[in-house]
């Protein structure tokens, strides 16, 4: 199991874009995790297809900031939730494990980090699955 989460700070710009590709090589992660993607609606497919995933769940960008991307292959992979902060999924593997992962990008803004820590503490006893965040 392998799983990458990364704050690109702009999957449009060629060499964020390129290191994600040579982070992505060996090994090669099912699920990977991008936050500050800046990316708008149409982009998404494209990214997708270049990175070799199967499956793509994007929260769009708010103009030029913020953005998540939530890429997969081989598990199947039920979004519970999303926000503009966070993308809740549980994960089922092909060995049948199930488990819940979190990827999630505080609010760069002090005086909002309660919510998203409160946001956070309520995801984590959705259930009582493994949980990685």
């Amino acid at each position: 199991m392998s799983i990458l989460c990364w704050n690109v700070w702009g999957l449009g710009n060629p060499r964020a874009f390129q290191a994600l590709k040579r982070a992505l090589k060996k090994p090669s992660p099912n699920l990977v995790f991008l936050s500050e993607t800046k990316l708008h609606k149409g982009e998404v497919d494209r990214f997708r297809h270049l990175l070799g995933f199967e499956e793509v769940l994007q929260v769009e960008s708010e103009g030029n900031s913020g953005g998540l991307l939530l890429l997969w292959r081989e598990w199947d992979v039920v979004v519970q939730s999303f926000s503009k902060g966070h993308i809740d999924v549980k994960v089922r593997m092909d060995n049948g494990m199930v488990w819940h992962f979190t990827g999630f990008y505080g609010n760069p803004n002090q005086s909002n980090r309660s919510f998203s820590w409160e946001l956070l503490k309520r995801i984590r006893w959705v259930d009582k699955l493994p949980w990685i965040c």
